[in-house]
């Protein structure tokens, strides 16, 4: 169990901060504003419900747990190809009245053609630009992992309590076996707003997997 506590804290999804828009671009919508510029010190403050299911008897065993995990823009350096990145400093804790818990920094930046972000030395490409409904592109395009083709099955449509967003499918896989899925919604002006991950084994014996969400609270530009 806390194993799989720690790793839904490392695929959490993360924000991008970058470079401020080119000025050039003024009148172009590239979408860049769903990875928006932040400065050193924003905040993203999500709520998070994990389910485990864990089933060697064949009945249904649910244990759920809760909690809150946020990510804030710690400090920028710039890479040999000149483009500016953020560290992302990342914190978890279980009620209100207990502090924020540090765990492991992400890295993040954008440039002109894609959002990446670096988890535990593994970078993969968040978001492509200028998005456009049914794009698609290798997410592990820069690690050694098996391709993964990330799609944005919508683009600038309102979802939950926000107006415009881009919602970025990452795996879909349902079969007889295992149920699969993962994706991202991006809002503008703010970035992550919502992910959402499952992995459930529909056989009758063994670990069924888990299922969790994370759905911002707070965001502090």
């Amino acid at each position: 169990m806390k194993r799989i506590f720690f790793w839904s804290l490392l695929v959490a999804i993360a924000v991008v901060s970058c470079k401020p828009d080119d000025p050039n671009d003024v009148g172009t919508d590239l979408g860049y504003d769903y990875y928006p510029y932040q400065r050193i010190g924003s905040k993203w403050i999500y709520a998070v419900d994990s389910l485990v299911y864990d089933d060697n008897s064949g009945s249904t065993q649910v244990d759920t747990f809760r909690y809150q995990y946020m990510e804030e823009v710690g400090s920028e350096f710039t890479d040999d190809a000149g483009i500016t990145n953020y560290q992302i400093l990342r914190y978890y804790k279980f009620a209100d009245s207990l502090p924020w818990v540090q765990v492991n920094a992400a890295v993040s930046q954008r440039n002109s053609l894609r959002a990446e972000r670096v988890d535990e030395n593994v970078r993969t490409v968040k978001l492509v630009f200028p998005p456009t409904e049914g794009k698609r592109w290798n997410g592990n395009m820069f690690n050694a992992n098996s391709p993964l083709t990330y799609r944005i099955q919508w683009y600038e449509q309102p979802y939950y309590l926000y107006d415009q967003t881009i919602y970025v499918e990452q795996i879909k896989e349902n079969n007889f076996i295992d149920t699969i899925n993962r994706y991202e919604v991006y809002a503008r002006n703010i970035g992550l707003v919502w992910f959402f991950s499952d992995s459930i084994n529909t056989q009758e014996t063994g670990s069924r997997g888990y299922r969790f969400t994370y759905r911002l609270m707070t965001h502090i530009p």
